[in-house]
């Protein structure tokens, strides 16, 4: 592969060459030309990192919304907790007076059974 004698010189001396050879009018064209493209490759750059960070902060907030959503749960998960406790507390207190009762019931029906067995005794 030949290189041409462009190719070899440095990019001031290439320029210097360039621009006695063709002149400013046409160096101007080239530099507007690579201008322009490298305008539209920033311009691509930024769009593509503005896409890039819309992106980002959708997921952000898709994030945020599913962390409020957890410590919500977390908070009724206590709550519901504390009232099934409440519940529990209740019923054990009314196991605990129907257990007095049934005692008590109890003692009354042998205490009545043991009249009339006493009763039934002294009829002839």
């Amino acid at each position: 592969m030949q290189t041409s004698y462009t190719q070899s010189l440095p990019a001031p001396r290439l320029m210097f060459f360039f621009v006695r050879l063709h002149g400013w009018n046409i160096w101007c064209l080239i530099c507007d030309s690579e201008m322009g493209q490298f305008q539209d490759t920033v311009q691509k750059l930024v769009e593509g990192m503005n896409r890039h960070a819309s992106r980002i902060e959708s997921a952000k907030l898709k994030a945020l919304g599913q962390r409020n959503r957890v410590e919500s749960e977390k908070e009724s998960r206590k709550i519901r907790a504390a009232e099934l406790q409440s519940q529990i507390n209740e019923k054990r207190a009314q196991l605990e007076r129907l257990q007095q009762q049934l005692a008590s019931l109890q003692k009354v029906d042998k205490e009545q059974r043991a009249i009339i067995e006493k009763l039934g005794n002294n009829e002839p």
